[in-house]
């Protein structure tokens, strides 16, 4: 609501344009103007020509105001709230979980940060709260309250909400994995989810939690997740999350047992597809190119186009595997052969130079132009193995070291 109301300072008084609102059942002034004296406002009052503004105060609007719909509609916030209460006035912990989430999606900033990117968005006018509340501390605080129960335990809530909401088709998902790295210090032991492990970021040196989803088909909505630690290979992991994933999905939505799991070949092993098995998960999957050699060695013209995918071919062959009547389809893609080969040719010249520049080398040091540490038979055979080491190069190139 708004209104005007009068201060004094130093026994004269001023007016300022204010606007109230309740926060936590009890009325807060929002937001102010100063007007300053009455002459001030009858001399502003009196102009005819409007004075043009000195500056714009930019709000990031739009995509904030989308997203807080979303979570609106799924009602993230009173949900986070049922789990997680808070006696404290103030923001609760399902705005600093929502406000996380909108500020990693749209502008992510470090926990310091994060108050003044607030500041600068529609969401100061709609919770009314000062930036000041969101300082790093209280993030912290906030996040203590939560365990790992309590996020189980609102994941299984919003599943069926979403799901029911925006009408998510649940008959094929998909399965990957992540990780992400931390500056979590090596000399921090409380931490056991954080190690070092292949970071898919390139950034080795670093601890790392890894994260796997469930998510749907169109859109790729994340449905599922589970953490693991970063020193956990998706070989290793995939069996057990198989079994617990599965079983958390089966009994929050219907028609489970109709869901077809999509997961690349980087998962596969015998024990993830007894799993399939023993749930009885229908499932997609990339198996390994020496798993069933006869059938990957199908001629390419006894394959039959696909109309509906220009340029690929393929034939499905019936077969029973870990006790499942399944399907498997050797196929042939025209555009995916064009990039591996660019690929593989650019490797091949790479590797035709890298053994030019070797045999170079010897001759100069053979001739004494180059003095250095002298090559024998088996330093040259090992440095010729290094760079043959590229797939299929071996099978291109052959060399002979005397």
């Amino acid at each position: 609501m708004g209104s005007i109301t009068k201060k004094i300072k130093k026994g004269h008084p001023y007016y300022y344009a204010v606007e109230s609102k309740r926060v936590n059942g009890q009325p807060r002034i929002v937001w102010q103007k100063y007007l300053g004296t009455v002459d001030n406002i009858l001399k502003r009052m009196k102009q005819t020509e409007p004075k043009l503004p000195r500056e714009a105060v930019i709000f990031e609007a739009g995509a904030v105001a989308a997203l807080l719909s979303i979570a609106q509609q799924i009602g993230l916030v009173d949900i986070i709230n049922t789990y997680v209460p808070k006696r404290q006035s103030g923001p609760s912990v399902g705005h600093y979980i929502l406000l996380a989430a909108i500020n990693r999606v749209l502008d992510p900033t470090s926990k310091v940060q994060i108050g003044k990117w607030y500041d600068s968005t529609i969401l100061r006018r709609l919770w009314g709260y000062p930036k000041s509340v969101f300082n790093s501390q209280r993030f912290w605080d906030h996040m203590d309250m939560v365990s790992e129960e309590d996020i189980n335990q609102v994941q299984k809530k919003l599943i069926p909400c979403i799901v029911n909401k925006f009408g998510i088709e649940t008959d094929v998902l998909l399965y990957d994995t992540t990780n992400f790295f931390t500056f979590i210090a090596s000399t921090n032991r409380r931490n056991s989810l954080a190690q070092r492990g292949r970071s898919k970021a390139k950034r080795d040196d670093l601890r790392q939690v890894g994260l796997a989803l469930i998510a749907s088909s169109e859109f790729q909505v994340p449905l599922l997740h589970q953490v693991y630690q970063g020193n956990i290979t998706d070989l290793t992991l995939f069996p057990e999350v198989v079994r617990s994933l599965t079983t958390q999905y089966s009994k929050l939505v219907k028609n489970a047992k109709e869901t077809t799991l999509v997961c690349d070949r980087g998962n596969f092993s015998q024990q993830a597809m007894e799993q399939f098995a023993v749930y009885d998960v229908h499932f997609v999957t990339g198996l390994p190119s020496n798993y069933l050699p006869d059938m990957i060695e199908t001629a390419t013209d006894k394959l039959l186009p696909l109309n509906e995918l220009p340029g690929t071919r393929a034939l499905s062959f019936p077969i029973e595997l870990w006790s499942k009547d399944c399907n498997v389809i050797v196929n042939y893609s025209e555009s995916f052969f064009t990039q591996q080969l660019n690929c593989f040719t650019t490797t091949l010249i790479k590797c035709q130079k890298q053994l030019s520049d070797l045999q170079k080398e010897l001759e100069r040091r053979q001739t004494g132009k180059v003095r250095g540490t002298r090559y024998t038979v088996q330093s040259v055979c090992k440095e010729v193995e290094n760079i043959l080491s590229k797939q299929f190069v071996k099978d291109v190139i052959k060399t002979k070291v005397y």
